[in-house]
C-alpha cells in the first residue's frame, strides 16, 4: 500500500471560499498516491505559523506537503511526481516548486468554466507564456524584475496593470508584495511528518504571513539538508491570483527582523527553542 501524504491548507482571515474550492478539489483529483487533505481553521487565528503546526499535528501521513489555500496543483500526478523525486533523493526535503499566476482579470472566465469543467479546466488553459497560464490568444503583458536577494537571482512579476497602478502612486513604492509575486512557491514543501517535528515545526513568532516559510526551510537546511523542485511542467503550480488589500508593511517589517534576529542565534539554537514552544 502506498505510504499516505498529507497536504496541508492552511485557513485563516477572510480567505476566498472559490478559489479554496478549486485547490481543495485539485488535491482530491490527484492519482497515483494516497493523500489526506488536511485545512486547520482555528478560530479567530491569524498566525498562519500556528495553523501549519496544528495541520500537521492532526495529519495522519507519513509525508507532509505544505501548500496554500490560494495555490492549485494543475497536474493529476502533482503529488505522485513529488513523493517519487522526494524517495529518489532519499528523502532529502524538497521546496518551491516552479508557479505560474491566473491573474486576476481571467478569474471570471476561469470561474464560469470551472463549473462546467471541473478539474479538466487545467487542460484548457494555455502554459506557452512564461510566469503565467491564460484563456484565448491574446498574450499577456508583464513587468518582471530581477534582483538580487540573499546571493541569488530572484524574479518577481506583475501584470501590466498592476504595475502601472504600482509606479503611479508613491504611497504603495513600500507595498511590492501587494502587486509582485515570485515565479516560485516559497511554502511548496514535501518533508516526512518526523523531519518536520524534529525542526520544531514553524516558529510562531511571525505575525500573518511573511517570512515564516524561509525560516523554516533555514532550519530544514541545517538538519537535513535542502532541495529544490526541477523547473519542469509535470511540477508547476498555479497561483489563483486575488486582491491583497490585507498587506501591511510594517506587518512584513516585523517579520523580517525576527528572522534577521533568527538567523544571528543561528539554526540549532532555533529548532531547540521551537521544539519548546510547539512540541514541549
Amino acid at each position: 500500500m502506498k505510504e499516505l501524504i498529507s497536504v496541508i491548507l492552511p485557513v485563516y482571515g477572510n480567505y476566498d471560499r472559490e478559489r479554496f474550492k478549486v485547490v481543495v478539489d485539485s488535491v482530491k483529483a490527484q492519482r497515483g498516491v494516497n493523500v489526506e487533505t488536511v485545512y486547520p481553521d482555528l478560530i479567530g487565528q491569524p498566525i498562519l505559523a500556528k495553523l501549519i503546526n496544528h495541520g500537521v499535528k492532526q495529519s495522519r501521513g507519513k509525508y507532509i506537503y505544505i501548500s496554500d489555500r490560494d495555490v492549485a496543483l494543475p497536474s493529476k500526478y502533482f503529488l505522485r511526481d513529488t513523493v517519487g523525486l522526494f524517495e529518489k533523493r532519499r528523502k532529502v526535503p524538497i521546496a518551491r516548486p516552479s508557479m505560474r499566476r491566473l491573474l486576476l482579470e481571467d478569474w471570471e472566465t476561469f470561474k464560469s468554466e470551472y463549473e462546467t469543467a471541473g478539474f479538466e479546466i487545467f487542460k484548457k488553459l494555455i502554459y506557452d507564456q512564461r510566469y503565467v497560464v491564460r484563456f484565448g490568444h491574446k498574450r499577456k503583458r508583464l513587468k518582471v524584475i530581477s534582483r538580487l536577494e540573499h546571493c541569488k537571482t530572484r524574479n518577481f512579476i506583475a501584470s501590466e496593470k498592476d504595475y502601472l497602478e504600482f509606479v503611479s502612486n508613491k504611497r504603495d513604492w513600500k507595498m511590492e508584495p501587494k502587486y509582485f509575486s515570485r515565479d516560485t512557491h516559497y511554502s511548496g514543501t514535501i518533508l516526512t511528518k518526523k523531519q518536520f517535528e524534529d525542526v520544531g515545526g514553524f516558529c510562531a513568532k511571525y505575525v500573518g504571513w511573511g517570512c515564516e516559510d524561509v525560516d523554516f526551510q533555514l532550519k530544514l537546511r541545517s538538519r537535513f539538508g535542502l532541495t529544490y523542485f526541477p523547473k519542469i511542467r509535470e511540477l508547476e503550480v498555479i497561483h489563483l491570483d486575488h486582491t491583497r488589500e490585507y498587506y501591511s508593511p510594517a506587518q512584513w517589517l516585523r517579520n523580517s527582523k525576527i528572522l534577521d534576529e533568527r538567523r544571528k542565534i543561528g539554526a540549532d539554537a532555533c529548532i531547540l527553542q521551537d521544539i519548546k514552544d510547539n512540541f514541549g
